[in-house]
């Protein structure tokens, strides 16, 4: 199962939802008015057309975050994690912002599964912002900058630093643009769904992410 935290997701743009499971959100309403949690299903899919998603909703239908929706999801994802899940969680904030208890949940729930959060495009670098900044010291956790269509890295991004993987990438428009969160769905569903074409960019990204951790 791959789980995307993120902003919901609009059912009507499937046409094959049998894999797709709506398991938490705020107040059980997961229309995405932003259309993000949507994209990442829809680049999820793209390399992992067969895997089990689980839609986890963390915002309010104005896509507003508080510190209970963080709550709540993150508890609902250390009793229900198991060993073998993905989570894509697509939803940073400034270390600055990060209360104490939010800090120690998502440590927590860290134990679990397999986590892989988007560097971003803020300004500043990924260490600044949470939780990709815990993520880059877990072996569990790939923070990744961007990959293109072709699974393959390249080094022509104004990402921001995040100590793994930078590049551009051409997600689901006809623009090149930097675009770390798709680029994260694509990784997760690389890992749920590892075939040859996959091995190289995993490979890079788990080689990049052993230096970092040294």
């Amino acid at each position: 199962m791959i789980y995307i935290v993120d902003t919901g997701l609009n059912i009507d743009e499937f046409t094959d939802f049998s894999n797709i499971k709506f398991v938490w959100s705020p107040d059980g309403n997961y229309a995405d008015s932003l259309n993000h949690g949507t994209g990442m299903a829809k680049a999820v899919r793209q390399t992992a057309p067969l895997s089990e998603i689980g839609i986890i909703k963390n915002c309010d239908s104005d896509g507003e975050v508080t510190v209970g929706h963080l709550r709540g999801c993150l508890n609902w994802l250390m009793m229900n994690l198991r060993p073998d899940d993905k989570v894509l969680w697509c939803y940073s904030m400034h270390q600055a912002h990060v209360s104490p208890d939010i800090e120690i949940l998502f440590q927590s729930a860290l134990d679990l599964g397999t986590w892989i959060l988007p560097a971003g495009n803020h300004s500043g670098t990924t260490k600044d912002y949470f939780p990709a900044n815990i993520c880059l010291s877990r072996a569990n956790a790939y923070v990744i900058g961007c990959l293109n269509k072709a699974g393959k890295i390249t080094q022509t991004s104004n990402t921001p630093a995040n100590g793994y993987v930078t590049g551009s990438t051409q997600p689901l428009g006809e623009e090149p643009q930097s675009g770390t969160s798709v680029s994260a769905a694509y990784f997760a569903g690389m890992l749920d769904n590892p075939q040859e074409k996959y091995v190289n960019a995993i490979n890079e990204v788990i080689e990049i992410q052993k230096i970092q951790l040294d």
